[in-house]
């Protein structure tokens, strides 16, 4: 991500609504996601993050003011905006401690992909900066992270498509072994990615 991009975006967003990247106690980078359903906590912590990383908390915004027949009043949980190397990406992950329907899932990443639409124009207008976040700049990957809370592993693997850059081709993971993810595994599908 440009060094402007970045700026931008942590003086755009409200604290209460970024998570910035932490050291672990091996000097690598390290997002915690946490997230509070009505009955339970849970949090991913998503390792080897690059330095420059910040996720933005998608459902901490307002819910707009839409009918909502279509799903459009629903937001992943958190968005993702990072730099490896050249490489920039914006990776939508929805969090859930069990299941959730997969149509669901799907409204509640486009409704992320759109929040961070207005972020970016947010950005263009107020900020007067013309490629702030364009899109034909950063690799757009949607993942959806579903039993965070069981602490064993997956049965059976899912086939995911090589490259999850739609909603209708997210990338599902179940139950991340300790709730933990290397970074990677959120942007698999590319080679670039260390």
């Amino acid at each position: 991500m440009s060094d402007s991009d970045f700026r931008i975006l942590r003086n755009l967003i409200a604290d209460d609504a970024l998570v910035l990247a932490k050291g672990d106690r091996h000097g690598n980078n390290i997002l915690v996601l946490e997230e509070q359903s009505s009955s339970t906590a849970y949090s991913l912590e998503i390792r080897k993050v690059p330095d420059d990383v910040l996720a933005i908390k998608a459902d901490q915004f307002p819910e707009p003011k839409f009918r909502g027949s279509r799903g459009e009043r629903r937001r992943a949980d958190f968005i993702i905006v990072a730099a490896v190397g050249t490489k920039r990406w914006i990776v939508y992950i929805e969090l859930k401690a069990g299941n959730k329907p997969s149509r669901e899932v799907k409204e509640q990443l486009k409704g992320a992909k759109c929040l961070l639409a207005y972020c970016r124009a947010v950005g263009q207008i107020f900020w007067r900066q013309t490629g702030f976040l364009e899109s034909e700049k950063y690799h757009q990957r949607f993942v959806s992270v579903a039993r965070i809370s069981m602490n064993k592993k997956p049965t059976r693997r899912k086939k995911t498509p090589a490259v999850h850059d739609t909603p209708e081709n997210m990338l599902r993971i179940g139950s991340p072994a300790n709730g933990t993810l290397p970074f990677s595994s959120l942007v698999q599908g590319d080679a670039d990615v260390a």
